[in-house]
């Protein structure tokens, strides 16, 4: 045999990745290629061990960049631009190197702007002001401003005010009392000192100040009063109606005004004869022109006025008497009679003045009865009788204020413990007794007579119901208050030797506590309270 051994030996795949950036216009040199795209390349040689070996190249070819920049400045300013301070409007150019490393190209378009300058004239009043750049100017003179124009450059405005003059005058005038002076467009009646503002002729204000006096005239006055009928002549006229008149003398003042003359002339009227009538209660008086009358009749008076003319009056009088009424009521015992704003509940003789229809005093009086119904009973045993005669009667449950059927004599026995009343029916008027408890007391007892206790007694809030013997059959407890009313109630059971209340919720008081069952009833007192 022959042996032969053999070492085997894996040499690795050799691989290489490249990232290469180069600007544009640039080339790489890659094996035998030179590149100037970018793109994805690849290599393949042999390795020492014989083995390929693979480069990747991935190539990026970087832009070339450029910007262009537009730009102004004001006339007299500087830009900085790649280290140069620029005045002059052009078209400038840097070549600059960009972020990525390659050429960047920046051109710069500048323009110069004009700086402006103006010139205004303005006129005002002397009493004007003039808005310039925030002032308020009022003296004449030359004003500058340096403002930011519409290029955002300076703008000088020169500004030369004149200020023109206001003019004033006065003048003085007089009227009479009945004239008006015209002046500006009003009359004037009243004297004073009106001032008119009017445009000058330079167009400022013109102001005129009037010093108006007005003089008085020359006035009179008299009265006059005559009858009616006679004439009254003065002046050349006959005047006939009360009044006022006026005569004017034109410029008969010492002033050179009017002077005015005022009449008050009254006519008297002839009175005729004039009747009246009159009247007074009896006892009054009536006062005729100083005569007191008393009685009734016809009286008549001559007058005369202060001018003399006369009248006569003729009275008719008349006395009224005053008149008296006597009423008479009857009203029950609880009920009210309205008198004369009055709520009369009491028998007894009222009277009221009043005034009648002439105007006289009435006096009217009234006679008040008020009936009494006998509400008393008496109680004898189990039965109640009414003390009240000639009446009708009707017994009522307490418990319920409802009547009781059949029970319409003056006595009435009932049947079961409890309280009763009677309502009575007399003379025409009606009333309930006060309620009366009745305890009935039967022949028969429930535990066949056994004894039966409360423990303790009085109590607050509870009591123990003991029985001498158990009960042999249902029993019915129930507690009422005095006025008969159910307060609580419960069945004891056969066996029963002891059962327990509780009275927490029940009111304090006498209490009755009834057992009852078919055999009998029988009720005892419970007192009620706190501790």
């Amino acid at each position: 045999d022959s042996t032969a051994t053999l070492f085997l030996e894996f040499v690795p795949l050799f691989e290489t990745n490249l990232q290469v950036s180069i600007c544009t216009g640039e080339s790489y040199v890659f094996g035998n290629d030179t590149l100037t795209q970018s793109g994805d390349y690849n290599l393949t040689l042999i390795a020492e061990g014989g083995c390929d070996s693979i480069i990747n190249l991935a190539l990026n070819v970087l832009p070339l960049n450029a910007s262009t920049t537009e730009a102004s400045i004001c006339e007299g300013e500087t830009y900085s631009f790649n280290g140069l301070d620029l005045n002059t409007g052009g078209t400038y150019s840097a070549t600059l190197t960009g972020a990525n490393g390659c050429d960047s190209t920046a051109v710069l378009n500048l323009t110069v702007l004009p700086l402006l300058n103006s010139s205004v004239e303005a006129t005002i009043c002397s009493n004007e002001s003039y808005d310039f750049n925030g002032l308020t100017l009022s003296d004449p003179g030359t004003y500058t401003a340096v403002m930011t124009g519409e290029n955002g450059c300076d703008s000088t405005i020169v500004l030369t005010l004149s200020v023109l003059p206001v003019q004033n005058s006065s003048l003085s005038a007089s009227v009479c009392a009945n004239q008006s002076y015209d002046f500006n467009g009003l009359s004037l009646s009243v004297a004073g000192v009106y001032t008119a503002v009017l445009q000058g002729e330079n167009g400022c204000d013109s102001t005129v100040t009037l010093t108006l006096d007005v003089l008085p005239l020359a006035q009179s006055a008299f009265s006059a009063s005559v009858c009616n009928g006679e004439p009254f002549e003065y002046n050349g006229e006959v005047l006939t109606q009360s009044g006022e008149y006026q005569f004017i003398y034109v410029g008969a003042a010492a002033n050179g005004c009017d002077s005015v003359e005022t009449l008050f002339l009254t006519i008297f009227p002839l009175i005729p004869n004039t009747n009246i009538t009159a009247a007074i209660c009896d006892g009054d008086t009536y006062d005729f022109y100083g005569t007191i009358l008393t009685t009734a009749g016809l009286y008549t008076v001559d007058l005369s006025s202060s001018v003399g003319c006369d009248s006569t009056i003729v009275l008719i009088l008349a006395v009224y008497h005053n008149p008296v009424t006597n009423l008479s009521a009857t009203i029950c015992e609880g009920e009210s009679y309205p008198f004369n704003g009055q709520i009369l509940t009491v028998a007894g003789i009222y009277t009221v003045n009043l005034v009648s229809a002439a105007g006289c005093d009435s006096t009217v009086n009234l006679a008040l009865a008020v009936i009494t119904v006998n509400t008393n009973v008496s109680v004898q045993g189990n039965t109640i009788t009414a003390q009240a005669a000639n009446a009708t009667y009707q017994w009522i449950d307490c418990a319920n204020n409802q009547p009781i059927q059949g029970a319409t004599g003056s006595s009435f026995t009932p049947a079961t413990t409890g309280n009763y009343a009677v309502v009575v029916t007399q003379n025409g008027c009606t009333a309930t007794s006060t309620c009366v408890f009745v305890q009935i007391v039967s022949a028969n007892e429930p535990l066949g007579g056994a004894a039966w206790a409360l423990q303790p007694n009085p109590a607050s809030s509870y009591t123990q119901v003991v029985f001498s013997v158990e009960a042999d059959e249902d029993l019915s407890l129930e507690v009422f208050d005095l006025a008969g009313r159910s307060l609580q109630h419960q069945i004891v059971a056969p066996g029963t030797r002891q059962i327990e209340l509780k009275l927490n919720a029940l009111p304090d008081g006498i209490l009755i506590v009834r057992l009852a069952n078919k055999n009998g009833v029988s009720t005892k007192r419970l007192v009620k309270g706190q501790h």
